[in-house]
């Protein structure tokens, strides 16, 4: 009985990722927006050609373009070091972003309802809203997804977090 509950869950997670990749699969094929931010953000943004120390202490100490968005800046370091100015890696992470970003929704709305199907349900309206195309079809809009994952994460830590301590109390 318990195997069976996991492998739903699991099921249902594996859906979410696919319709993920089939409804941004097509922004795999974009190039960069040079007309709006990925040239100043990607291509003319001196911070990102240098991973050595001394180019991570420069990305956490200045800001650029009028932003200090350090994570994402370092996001684009890394594939500027492994892919250098290919578009399709830079929109390949921002849909593995997004897909990591609908499981943590779905274990967030789990931890919260004990019911999957509640978490599927809502996991598939965040996966495929319309309100999350920008930040992941469009590259400089990474900071969004970043931005996401971290809230996420970080509220179901927190929400552990009160768990352990309330068994903890109700333990002594």
């Amino acid at each position: 009985m318990l195997s069976e509950l996991a492998s739903k869950k699991y099921a249902q997670i594996f859906i979410l990722l696919i319709l993920v990749l089939i409804v941004y699969s097509p922004a795999l094929q974009n190039s960069f927006l040079l007309q709006w931010d990925d040239g100043k953000y990607i291509q003319e943004n001196p911070y990102i050609n240098d991973l050595s120390l001394r180019g991570i202490k420069n990305i956490f100490i200045h800001s650029y373009f009028t932003n200090y968005h350090p994570l994402t800046t370092l996001s684009y370091a890394f594939e500027y070091r492994l892919f250098k100015y290919n578009p399709l890696f830079y929109h390949a992470f921002n849909i593995i972003l997004h897909g990591l970003n609908v499981i943590l929704v779905y274990f967030l709305i789990l931890k919260i309802s004990y019911r999957k199907d509640a978490a599927f349900l809502v996991s598939l309206l965040f996966a495929i809203h319309p309100l999350q195309i920008e930040p992941v079809a469009w590259i400089s809009q990474r900071k969004d997804l970043l931005y996401s994952f971290f809230y996420l994460a970080g509220l179901i830590c927190y929400i552990n977090s009160i768990f352990k301590s309330e068994k903890n109390i109700i333990l002594c």
